[in-house]
């Protein structure tokens, strides 16, 4: 059987040998195409390939080079409540959670398609009696962009102020 990578890799050459890829305005492009894959693969399955507990830890790991081959405005509450509900099950378990988030290939122009959506998940979270800023004990950012500081104070107004102090950055 097929991994889910090489699945959306699939959709993804089928998609662009039928729409030519486009040069400029390549964000409603990345839309449709990812609004495609969350049609043709099982929406559950995509937030479980790329959203999840690594095993025997508090560890909520999000990988966002799956991640965004699939994220589109159609789904960003699902996303969202996937992601607080990872959240939830390792509070429940280890009575603390760490964010491990795989930042391969984010630059500016993501932070910019994505501000939405992050915009959103810092409001829920920010707006929770759960209080996830103060449980989590530490997010890291693997494989992080060289241009991390510039997209981090352009996210910096939509991060609550406990969480930016427990950021690790990591190549």
């Amino acid at each position: 059987m097929e991994s889910i990578e090489q699945q959306i890799a699939s959709l993804q050459q089928n998609y662009y040998s039928q729409n030519k890829k486009n040069a400029f305005f390549k964000n409603s492009q990345k839309q449709d195409l990812a609004k495609s894959i969350t049609q043709t693969i099982d929406i559950n399955t995509l937030f479980s390939k790329s959203i999840y507990i690594i095993e025997n830890t508090n560890i909520v790991y999000i990988d966002y080079p799956i991640l965004k081959t699939f994220m589109c405005e159609e789904i960003y509450n699902s996303c969202i409540e996937y992601i607080l509900l990872k959240y939830s099950e390792a509070i429940q378990q280890y009575g603390t959670y760490e964010v491990q988030v795989n930042l391969k290939s984010f630059s500016m122009s993501a932070a910019q398609r994505y501000q939405t959506v992050i915009k959103m998940f810092s409001d829920r979270c920010n707006n929770a009696s759960t209080n996830y800023a103060q449980i989590m004990t530490k997010m890291t950012t693997l494989n992080t962009p060289s241009m991390i500081d510039t997209i981090q104070r352009f996210l910096k107004p939509f991060i609550d102020p406990t969480i930016v102090n427990k950021i690790e950055f990591r190549k």
